[in-house]
């Protein structure tokens, strides 16, 4: 075996490929924060302090995400939030790993290097989002069911499934290329085991009612956001921003057939089949949401490159390199400025008692904890309120005008000794709720207001 092939074939070329993937993605401090860090990082803290999701706090997804984050509670917020980019930054790493060895080989480092380059798996990685964890509980199931460790990998099947509900995707890929039934059986029982032990106690303590209708049925009656046309959504999954890959995709495809992978490619392709079903359907839909169908086509196209390597020899790997080059620009991209977002931090930081915000990242960057008066997801409880008696609404907008979406909200607002609003809160309060504002509070700031005298 020549030297080059025993390095590509030997374990140490995956970790340096996913050393590289973390390179690319390792400026955690340097990319605006998000909605949803706030909210998981908030909930996490919460859940520190003696506040339990689904029963004190509303939370619309399972609880993996908060107790992962759950060590890092002890830190500051600010440095929580960035010791959480990091830890992101390196899931999103080994899962690039991860592929390269269920691959095996150059194709499967080829695949790696497409997927480290992506631009949907570069944004989902550089924060504290649901995909990578899930991602990566997926992939380390699918590397554990090769080696026959069948419970071991429903158990990381059930842990996908915690950190968010569509962990049922990679439940479904394992099971359509799993060899028999006995496997099957054992994956379903190692999956059921783990998602029980994690779920059930926040089930029995905050009452099933509560945590069913907040991780499952609010999804289900949830008004439409985000892109709404469904020829857009599928523009931002093939062509905005991975028509390289989406032609990479054609053309390696069809020789999945020459793979000894093939089981598990014609498989990945069902499942990606549904998740652009699922994604074309659903109520709500952003772009950062198309993580969790890329890593279902990199699977895909690495089991393609496998067999087109078989059937061409290894020059055909160099069209994969030739698709991560053309993403390069994109991935080292440092998309945003979080000069404004100092800005607001610095115009909180220092502020005492209960310091509210409708962006909970805001207080994390100022170094502030989220306010006990139980704002941790206004957006998630809007939504569940507004809907909660049958209600059916056009838009989130039209959901966020309703009596019934601002009840619980309110009572929280009046609990604040400073509330930070931002073009959220603008959008969040409907008039009855704006009105309140401006008899509790006076302007103390840009956004910002403090709690008149009592």
């Amino acid at each position: 075996m020549k030297p080059l092939q025993k390095f590509v074939e030997g374990p140490l070329a995956p970790w340096l490929l996913g050393l590289f993937s973390a390179v690319l993605r390792f400026a955690p401090g340097r990319f605006p924060a998000d909605y949803d860090e706030g909210v998981y990082l908030s909930a996490s803290r919460a859940l520190a302090s003696g506040l339990l999701p689904y029963r004190d706090f509303v939370f619309v997804h399972p609880p993996g995400v908060v107790l992962w984050l759950l060590p890092a509670t002890w830190l500051t917020p600010d440095v929580m939030l960035l010791v959480a980019r990091v830890a992101s930054v390196l899931v999103g790493s080994l899962s690039i790993v991860l592929l390269a060895r269920v691959i095996g080989g150059l194709p499967g480092l080829a695949a790696g290097l497409v997927w480290a380059t992506r631009w949907e798996a570069m944004a989902a990685d550089r924060g504290v989002f649901l995909e990578p964890l899930m991602i990566c509980a997926g992939l380390a199931a699918l590397f554990m069911s090769q080696r026959r460790a069948w419970l071991v990998a429903g158990a990381l099947l059930g842990l996908s499934f915690v950190f968010k509900s569509w962990g049922v995707f990679w439940a479904l890929l394992l099971v359509l290329s799993a060899p028999d039934w006995k496997s099957r059986s054992r994956l379903i029982i190692g999956a059921v085991l783990t998602a029980a032990v994690v779920l059930a106690p926040f089930a029995v303590l905050a009452g099933f009612g509560s945590f069913i209708e907040q991780t499952l049925q609010v999804h289900l009656r949830r008004p439409p956001d985000g892109d709404l046309e469904r020829l857009v959504r599928l523009r931002e999954m093939f062509v905005s921003h991975s028509l390289a890959g989406t032609l990479l995709l054609i053309a390696v495809t069809p020789f999945m057939w020459f793979s000894p992978l093939r089981r598990l490619g014609f498989s990945a392709l069902a499942v990606a089949a549904l998740v652009v079903l699922a994604l074309t359907t659903a109520a709500a839909y952003w772009n950062q949401y198309n993580s969790a169908l890329a890593c279902f086509v990199a699977v895909v196209i690495g089991v393609g490159l496998d067999g087109a390597s078989r059937r061409l020899s290894n020059w055909v790997l160099l069209a994969a390199v030739v698709v991560a080059a053309v993403w390069f620009p994109a991935a080292i991209e440092r998309p945003g400025s979080r000069v404004a977002q100092r800005a607001v931090a610095d115009q909180l930081r220092g502020l005492s008692g209960q310091v509210c915000a409708f962006e909970n990242y805001e207080l994390l960057i100022a170094d502030l904890s989220p306010a006990r008066a139980g704002l941790i997801d206004s957006y998630g409880q809007q939504m569940l309120e507004a809907t909660r008696d049958g209600a059916r609404f056009t838009s989130m907008a039209e959901a966020f005008a309703s009596e019934a979406s601002q009840r619980s909200l309110r009572r929280q607002l009046g609990q604040c000794d400073y509330l930070r609003t931002g073009w959220r809160g603008e959008a969040q309060m409907n008039a009855g709720t704006k009105s309140l504002v401006k008899a509790l509070f006076e302007p103390a700031g840009e956004g910002l207001f403090k709690r008149r005298a009592r």
